[in-house]
């Protein structure tokens, strides 16, 4: 399986993962030529699955709150997943008819302010992910391995370069309902505890921060629709 990085304004930013290959399809809209921050051209759950929609740059409003930054939980640097931003769900097709390689849910914290947050559910059905309904348990599987991962990217630009990256260790993943494309996706995290890695671009080996920072999300419901990802 072939893994690819994601472009965003001509720059990119390593999402890929899995042993023995050097990228991974990340299926995300490429934010088109000339896109502001004041732009409305979407609502937060999308129905069109032929949108081409830039994310994150579009809006869904007004608000300028973020997401939460400080913890209440014991050992936790930030606490929660509240956002104010978009929800978007992309998949790609697999090498033969009929299958799915690869999906993509990406809840935004924000979709004006700068810099924001993202919560992306990656999941890789060729590396064991489910694609139905099912709980899924995180065991702290290295990002090179996981079927389903799930990552916080936090502190983004407009270039999507992020100064921390957080991946799930524990917790669980229910999810509710898998559409696929033209359908809708539907889930919830609970009890999930993220810890800071850094990410090699070259082997999406994934290696825990000494020192670093914690994330925990004791719960957050989403549902979006699904887009089917077709490369430029």
């Amino acid at each position: 399986m072939n893994r690819i990085l994601v472009a965003l304004t001509g720059l990119t930013l390593a999402l890929g993962a899995c042993g023995g290959s050097s990228s991974r399809p990340a299926p995300r809209d490429t934010v088109s030529s000339g896109d502001t921050f004041t732009a409305s051209d979407v609502t937060v759950q999308d129905t069109t699955a032929t949108d081409t929609r830039p994310v994150p740059l579009d809006t869904t409003g007004t608000d300028t709150a973020t997401a939460d930054t400080g913890g209440t939980t014991t050992g936790c640097d930030y606490n929660g997943w509240t956002p104010n931003g978009s929800t978007s769900g992309q998949i790609t097709a697999g090498a033969e008819e009929g299958t799915w390689e690869s999906l993509f849910i990406d809840s935004y914290s924000d979709d004006v302010e700068i810099p924001f947050d993202l919560l992306g559910l990656e999941m890789y059905f060729e590396y064991g992910a489910d694609d139905g309904p099912h709980t899924h348990t995180f065991t702290g599987e290295n990002y090179a391995d996981c079927g389903e991962c799930l990552l916080i990217y936090a502190g983004c630009d407009e270039s999507f370069e992020c100064s921390r990256t957080f991946l799930a260790k524990s917790g669980t993943l229910q999810v509710t309902e898998n559409g696929g494309s033209g359908g809708n996706f539907a889930g919830t995290l609970s009890n999930v505890v993220l810890e800071e890695v850094t990410i090699n671009e070259t082997t999406w080996q994934s290696t825990v921060v000494s020192g670093g920072q914690r994330w925990c999300v004791p719960s957050f419901s989403f549902q979006t629709f699904i887009d089917l990802y077709t490369p430029e």
